[in-house]
């Protein structure tokens, strides 16, 4: 069975337009609205308390200080990271067209001298 065949987990095939178009919505929601957007990044409580990073779908952390939303995925060699920061209204997205890649780890060494606090 070809991979574009896969449905769910694995099975969504993204473009740069695609990232554009999420981001967008994340930061202006037309499609679901803002109790969409909020949910989808409240970050779960476990029954003991524990504050979980993931939410629904995204993992809501800290990034050097300042709040981070990402997401990363693989399917069939391709793997991608987006992470947004939208109190900085700044997103990044690595998509690579290799398995043998980290992306998340990729943005972590990415330069950020005009970050707060540097």
């Amino acid at each position: 069975m070809p991979f574009t065949n896969v449905i769910g987990n694995g099975g969504l095939l993204s473009t740069v337009g695609d990232f554009l178009t999420w981001n967008a919505n994340l930061d202006n929601p037309r499609v679901g609205g803002q109790a969409m957007v909020d949910h989808l990044q409240t970050r779960g409580r476990l029954n003991d308390g524990f504050l979980n990073e993931y939410a629904l779908g995204l993992t809501v952390t800290d990034y050097r200080g300042v709040r981070e939303v990402s997401h990363g995925g693989s399917t069939a060699g391709y793997q991608t990271f987006l992470a947004r920061w939208p109190d900085e209204k700044l997103s990044v997205v690595v998509l690579c067209n290799t398995s043998g890649t980290n992306p998340a780890s990729t943005l972590t060494r990415w330069p950020t001298c005009s970050w707060p606090g540097n």
